[in-house]
């Protein structure tokens, strides 16, 4: 039987991660930061977990993100029109830029996931716009 490559000649993306590293998480989940996801980025966060952005790993870097609204393309050169962010408010930058992980909730203030931290970057929405839809209203 063959095996069909999804987006970018890759396999699923596997956003597992191990019981060992849960355990550790779990201990102090009351202690990280928390998020509450606007809809569009739960919804991102389900096709991210589940490998239906697949090959992404996680929401875009700031790499990938000027890589895609500059050329429509991950910076490794994949194909990709459109940037995957999750939106943080400023009043929470400070609470998160020093964290490792935080806590994502849903707009029903469920815990949904646990991302770990890796950058945070400002973007400009309306230039974002501009690049990827071609207009700005």
């Amino acid at each position: 039987m063959d095996v069909i490559n999804v987006h970018g000649n890759k396999g699923l993306t596997n956003q597992e991660i191990s019981l060992t590293e849960l355990e550790c998480l779990a201990k102090d989940i009351t202690k990280l930061p928390k998020l509450y996801l606007p809809y569009v980025a739960e919804a991102d966060l389900l096709c991210l977990a589940t490998g239906i952005f697949s090959p992404l790993h996680g929401f875009m870097g700031k790499d990938d993100y000027l890589s895609v609204t500059r050329e429509m393309r991950l910076k490794d050169g994949t194909l990709w029109p459109v940037p995957i962010t999750l939106p943080v408010p400023l009043e929470k930058e400070t609470l998160i830029k020093n964290a490792n992980y935080a806590l994502l909730l849903n707009q029903d203030q469920e815990a949904c996931a646990i991302i770990r931290i890796e950058e945070l970057y400002f973007v400009d929405l309306e230039e974002e716009a501009q690049s990827v839809f071609g207009t700005t209203s």
